[in-house]
């Protein structure tokens, strides 16, 4: 046996229908819902293209050249450090060793190195000092290519 739903009646006047009532669903009809579309289909919603702002030249000029003056900074502390590796390496490169001992006139007077407290290292020992200055060059040597190459790796503006 087959039941039919009841359908409600409605007292209300028929200008205050309320609009929920008057759809009445069928048992064998689906519930209708909002017509679904595709999210692919959709047109996405364009953001609103901001207009930029308008651009005082003054202020692009000045931006232009605060970049200039600090690339021309970075290259000329660049420079004044390669000069003085180079005055320095120059220096140790004057260093004369008498390890044979051969000129009795001459007294080596040996290398001192001193720190920042006043303390102080002291030796007579040609080798020894040779092998010092030996050192410092090769380390100002090295240096020097690494500052050069930083000169280069920096681009032309």
């Amino acid at each position: 046996m087959k039941t039919t739903p009841k359908v409600a009646q409605n007292n209300a006047p028929k200008s205050e229908v309320n609009e929920s009532a008057s759809v009445i669903a069928h048992p064998s009809t689906p519930p209708q819902d909002e017509p679904k579309t595709n999210p692919e289909q959709q047109p996405n919603p364009e953001p609103a293209a901001e207009q930029p702002a308008p651009v005082n030249p003054k202020v692009v000029r000045i931006q232009q050249l605060e970049k200039h003056f600090e690339h021309y900074e970075q290259l000329r502390k660049l420079n004044t450090n390669l000069n003085q590796l180079k005055a320095t390496k120059a220096q140790i490169q004057e260093f004369i060793f008498d390890s044979d001992g051969a000129e009795a006139n001459r007294y080596y007077q040996g290398i001192t190195i001193k720190d920042d407290r006043g303390k102080e290292f002291n030796t007579k020992n040609p080798v020894l000092s040779r092998l010092l200055v030996n050192e410092l060059d090769t380390i100002l040597t090295a240096k020097i290519k690494e500052v050069e190459n930083a000169l280069l790796e920096i681009p032309l503006v």
